[in-house]
């Protein structure tokens, strides 16, 4: 070094005068030529420790051999540090060198996450006067609540806080994994902050939905959580009206059933799970007779009371497993999972029956009305769904040229040996 920068002792005397830490380092070898006393005072490390070691090894990134300033962390030392570190390169006698200026900056950004956690307490508090407040002791387990909290589980107006267990209770049985699993990877510092949508029981016993956030705002010097703030809000209102909106879409405004959408997807499961497990399957098409007569006599108001009459005198004699839906118009498909052509057609037949035996009151009379029904059955007479849609039309079609009020079960054979198959 000597023979290449002259005056060594005069550089190394001036370089001690500076605040910062500093040293030299080879581009070549990579290696440190010379340090200044502060830049060891920082490090914790006596200067033959640091000349001729690699630059990488002490600061864990190598020098590119152009202008660099970057934040590092280093932890040689007794305490992890917070470093930003400068090079400028420079030439001398062809070889390439730079002069690195090494800052602690760790109070620095301490305070910066400092001020970042008040403001968030701060926007916590504020939004207070709206959102349920709360914060968590995690070394008492104690949670205390904002009076708009209170209100939002209707507890009484004395009690301002209680235990982190007791909040876990609360919890809708169907959320509560989901929520602590959420909760505990927040507290291990897996993700920035707690954020769940989730039901709470009510001091009275009902369930609110609520969105709940919060974070972790301080921790101990082994980084284990000590204090969490947050705020919960009342989703009630837009979780029913989300639900609405979700029902309106897969089910009939008028008889309440699944809309053809939504029956087309459910009645492609139900025919999935008879073909893969070998089980009898039936559907029937339901059309009421003389609907637009009835409609002109009556006009369209006691038409629409008409089928919601249908479909309650119908869905009242189904079993669990059987679905009922609006095909469309005053058409219904009704599936009979687990049934079939012979018990599909006395389900049916007893259904009209009982509707020709039932006409719906009115204010002034009744209204009589009948309807006229197909039947076919998977595998017998069709193997797929639209084919077995088209065998209980072309069923309907025949009882309704016949006379109508009656039912009719679908002549078509798929080749398929119905003793192969189990009920």
């Amino acid at each position: 070094m000597c023979d290449t920068f002259p005056d060594t002792e005069f550089y190394t005397a001036m370089l001690n005068h500076s605040s910062d830490g500093l040293c030299l380092i080879d581009r070549k070898e990579g290696t440190v030529r010379l340090v200044n006393e502060p830049l060891c005072q920082l490090l914790n490390r006596v200067s033959d420790s640091l000349k001729g070691k690699s630059f990488g090894a002490i600061f864990s990134y190598d020098w590119s051999g152009e202008p660099d300033t970057r934040q590092v962390q280093y932890l040689g030392g007794l305490q992890p540090l917070s470093l930003e570190i400068s090079i400028q390169p420079f030439s001398w006698q062809g070889e390439c060198y730079g002069v690195v200026s090494v800052r602690d900056i760790t109070a620095q950004l301490h305070s910066r996450e400092a001020l970042v956690e008040t403001g968030l307490q701060r926007n916590f508090a504020l939004n207070d006067i709206l959102d349920g407040l709360w914060e968590i002791n995690l070394q008492t387990n104690e949670v205390y609540i904002s009076s708009e909290f209170k209100r939002i589980m209707d507890f009484p107006a004395e009690k301002t806080h209680f235990g982190l267990g007791e909040w876990q209770q609360q919890i809708h049985l169907d959320d509560c994994v989901a929520v602590m699993d959420i909760m505990n990877a927040h507290l291990r510092g897996e993700i920035p902050r707690f954020d769940a949508e989730y039901r709470l029981q009510t001091f009275s016993g009902e369930y609110v939905w609520v969105h709940d956030q919060g974070r972790v705002y301080e921790r101990d010097a082994q980084q284990q959580p000590l204090r969490m703030v947050g705020m919960v809000q009342d989703i009630s209102a837009a979780k029913a009206q989300e639900v609405l909106l979700r029902r309106q879409a897969s089910h009939d405004y008028l008889t309440d059933l699944l809309n053809r959408r939504a029956g087309y997807m459910h009645f492609r499961k139900q025919l999935s799970y008879a073909q893969r497990y070998g089980r009898q399957f039936s559907v029937s098409l339901i059309d009421l007779d003389h609907f637009k007569s009835i409609n002109d006599t009556y006009g369209h108001q006691v038409g629409d009371q008409v089928l919601k009459h249908l479909v309650a005198g119908i869905s009242a004699q189904l079993r669990q497993s059987d679905t009922l839906m609006r095909w469309g118009g005053e058409e219904f498909l009704l599936l009979l999972p687990n049934t079939d052509s012979d018990g599909a057609f006395q389900l049916v037949e007893q259904l009209r029956k009982r509707v020709a035996e039932q006409p719906m009151p009115l204010s002034d009379g009744e209204v009589q009305y009948t309807f006229s029904a197909g039947v076919a059955s998977f595998p017998q007479h069709a193997e797929q769904m639209d084919m077995l849609i088209k065998a209980a039309d072309d069923a309907l079609y025949v009882a309704k040229s016949a006379g109508r009020n009656q039912v009719s079960v679908s002549d078509e054979v798929t080749g398929i040996a119905q003793g192969e198959l189990s009920v």
